[in-house]
């Protein structure tokens, strides 16, 4: 969120080694001046200050308990937003981050007297998932890892835990209720769609799964159908939803057999497209409508959806719906992350 026009600067002292061809670079700084550089890259200073607060404590904690372990990279957490929260330096703070951060000095969650995972995203369309839903487990690979007891699925409709599963005529419902009124429904990244010709899928489908599947991380959930190969797209159909409503097992079915993709990431990513300037899917609390012509081949594809991210834990437009709705700091972490405290370092 800082400007493009403005070089990021670092506070502390750079590290920088030879890794065969590449270079490594470490940054030993701060906590409180590392996180200066994660908040102002992951919330707007125009948030509401108990939502920029909300944000300073999840991302202190963060850094001390990221999911991935990088000692192998011989630092803690890294700079990346899909490994761990964005870090693009500092540029120069503005007062109201400055202010959330000196509000919650030394402030963590904790459960069980430790960090917990305090996981957070941009958007999750109105309900927030299960740990277990969305992510496997960081050490083994193994998915569904055992469930956290912090991160559960909880109602933006509700300041409460979610009740309910939600399938896809409750999520058809809540993307074509204009009205419908959640903590982030006013977030422009609430609702999102995109059309896919049935050529562009053709396309680039089947490179994309061969090259996940050469992944060893991703391999075990690209299950390829008994002939091995992948044919002409038929249809796309999600198998098994999380409670919060996205899609953790899809098939693809084409002439030759059906693929079945797991576990939300993997779901969003197989439909990277070149041809579209797509790098994934927004979000995989979504449903899909098929335009089959006078053959009976697809020919055009409509992905719609709701939020942004996976969805687990704290959701960063919910909270800024919520501050707006008067809650505190400590309420909508209480909310997000329910059976944590907040405790200083």
């Amino acid at each position: 969120y800082g400007s493009a026009n403005i070089s990021p600067s670092y506070k502390g002292t750079l590290e920088i080694s030879a890794e065969g061809e590449h270079i490594r670079i470490i940054l030993i700084s701060d906590l409180e001046d590392y996180l200066k550089g994660v908040l102002q890259s992951e919330m707007p200073s125009s948030y509401h200050i108990q939502a920029q607060m909300a944000q300073a404590i999840a991302a202190r904690t963060y850094a001390l308990r990221p999911r991935i372990d990088h000692e192998k990279d011989l630092c803690i957490v890294c700079d990346s937003y899909m490994c761990c929260q964005y870090f693009a330096g500092v540029q120069t703070i503005s007062k109201s981050h400055e202010t959330a951060i000196q509000r919650t000095s030394q402030q963590i969650l904790t459960y069980e007297d430790k960090p917990i995972l305090a996981l957070f995203s941009s958007c999750s369309g109105g309900c927030t998932e299960d740990y277990e839903s969305c992510f496997s487990d960081p050490q083994t690979n193994k998915f569904p890892p055992h469930p956290l007891p912090y991160l559960r699925s909880a109602s933006e409709k509700e300041f409460s835990a979610n009740s309910e599963a939600i399938d896809e005529i409750q999520i058809r419902q809540m993307w074509n209720d204009k009205l419908l009124w959640t903590a982030d429904s006013w977030s422009a990244q609430f609702r999102w769609q995109v059309q896919i010709p049935a050529s562009a899928l053709e396309a680039h489908m089947h490179h994309q799964i061969d090259v996940m599947s050469k992944d060893r991380t991703i391999a075990p959930f690209i299950v390829a159908p008994g002939s091995g190969k992948f044919g002409h797209i038929k249809k796309f159909q999600v198998e098994k939803r999380a409670r919060g409503g996205a899609a953790i097992e899809l098939s693809v079915q084409t002439h030759n057999g059906t693929w079945l993709i797991s576990k939300e990431l993997v779901i969003r990513s197989v439909f990277e497209n070149p041809q579209l300037n797509l790098k994934r899917l927004k979000s995989a609390k979504l449903y899909f409508d098929h335009k089959i012509d006078n053959l009976g081949f697809l020919q055009h594809l409509t992905v719609t959806g709701l939020g942004w991210g996976h969805g687990v834990g704290m959701q960063q437009t919910g909270a800024q719906g919520w501050a707006q709705k008067g809650k505190s700091c400590a309420q909508i972490l209480a909310h997000y992350f329910e059976n944590a405290q907040i405790e200083r370092t």
